[in-house]
């Protein structure tokens, strides 16, 4: 098992919670104390998660909190482009980091559901 902070999805997580600290800056007070917060909020859990995931034996219940985590944040980010927040360029250079994210988790999951499948056949 290796370290949590070694593994991609820690950094390209870490990297998210990054970008969005410096987009949050930017936010209008309103948006800032309210969707700000959330999406904040919602990578630091991320973050959290995968800690969780990566030391406990049953991951697949922290993987599912993980990932819809994963899908509030990418909700978020598309409201904040919609409501101009942020322009359609900001936005593509989060939507690739979360890209990467969402490939990662999605193929830790593939990969616990075909270890559970082989177990279940013993």
């Amino acid at each position: 098992m290796a370290l949590s902070e070694e593994l991609p999805i820690y950094r390209d997580t870490l990297k998210l919670l990054h970008e969005t600290v410096h987009k949050l800056q930017n936010y209008p007070k309103f948006y800032r104390y309210t969707i700000g917060e959330r999406m904040l909020n919602a990578n630091l859990d991320m973050l959290e998660l995968i800690f969780e995931i990566n030391s406990s034996y049953n991951k697949l219940p922290y993987l599912e909190k993980f990932l819809s985590k994963y899908h509030m944040l990418m909700l978020l980010y598309r409201l904040c482009v919609e409501e101009k927040i942020i322009t359609p360029a900001q936005y593509s250079h989060i939507a690739m980091i979360l890209t990467k994210i969402g490939k990662q988790a999605t193929g830790w999951k593939k990969s616990l559901d075909k270890q559970t499948e082989r177990n279940d056949r013993k």
